[in-house]
């Protein structure tokens, strides 16, 4: 009974919020689940895309079954299937990593914001680790996880990521 419940709930929120967001302007999609505490603005969510509270969207924007979480995303951006971008990063120093050996409080050592700057294409399934800036009209390669920042007008890739070379923009 109590998962019935908590699906209903999570139907129920999900609906709600994405009545909330084509009301300002946002096109999402039923099968995304976007917090109604987020900030977006003229932007779209396709795909089974996840936004959470902490994020924050550009303008004309888009992404296909994306995770974002603490996060700000510019404009004109470019995300594929499969990215994730500012997730929670369990303390690998602490004997288990699982949340019940620790109070919730300390669940999360935040390493701050990643920051996704305009016009950057971040390709499919690539991993942008929390804190990590990613530079104006910047690439990442598909499958790259990002462990530091990129500047901007270059494409990186690779596992973790590496300078790959310049854009000619």
């Amino acid at each position: 009974m109590k998962f019935l419940l908590s699906d209903i709930y999570n139907s129920l929120s999900k609906m709600t919020g994405y009545f909330f967001w084509n009301m300002k302007g946002v096109r999402v999609v039923t099968s995304s689940y976007v917090s109604k505490k987020a900030a977006l603005k003229n932007c779209s969510v396709f795909g089974n895309s996840v936004v959470l509270d902490e994020a924050v969207i550009g303008e004309h924007t888009y992404m296909t079954d994306a995770y974002i979480q603490h996060a700000t995303v510019g404009s004109y951006c470019s995300i594929a299937p499969g990215v994730k971008i500012g997730l929670e990063e369990h303390d690998a120093d602490n004997y288990s990593t699982h949340p019940s050996t620790y109070d919730s409080k300390s669940f999360v050592k935040s390493k701050g914001r990643a920051e996704i700057g305009n016009h950057v294409w971040l390709a499919a399934n690539c991993i942008i680790l929390q804190g990590v800036k990613v530079g104006d009209h910047a690439v990442v390669a598909a499958g790259a996880v990002v462990t530091k920042d990129i500047p901007e007008g270059e494409i990186w890739g690779g596992i973790p990521a590496k300078f790959l070379k310049k854009r000619s923009i």
